[in-house]
């Protein structure tokens, strides 16, 4: 089977795509590159400061830290208020000893004596 010429030129005279100029083949990639680059930057900016972004996690950290560290006061206050409740409880020294320092308080026959610092 030979293909006839008259065949062979109807091929050839019709092309795929038609060829396309390189000055417009740079100027689509530059503006490929471009566009990428504005995407790129785009949700970079969205990653650093966007709702779930790093500085929201950031801050949401610390925020969660605060609690804690006031809890962990809280529970060192509860024990010491623990402390002295027993002492109150089961020394009565200890009692006096804040009855005179708070309340100013004094024994039969002691002469209380108030020196003021001008």
């Amino acid at each position: 089977m030979t293909i006839s010429k008259k065949s062979r030129d109807t091929k050839q005279s019709f092309p795929m795509e038609p060829p396309v100029a390189p000055r417009r083949q740079k100027r689509e990639r530059k503006a490929l590159k471009r566009v990428i680059i504005l995407v790129s930057m785009l949700l970079l900016g969205n990653a650093l400061v966007g709702e779930r972004g790093l500085l929201e996690t950031f801050r949401a950290y610390n925020d969660s830290e605060l609690p804690g560290r006031e809890i962990q006061d809280l529970r060192r206050e509860n024990e010491s208020l623990r402390r002295t409740s027993l002492q109150l409880q089961e020394n009565p020294q200890t009692i006096e000893e804040l009855a005179r320092r708070d309340l100013g308080l004094i024994r039969p026959g002691e002469i209380l004596l108030v020196i003021r610092d001008d």
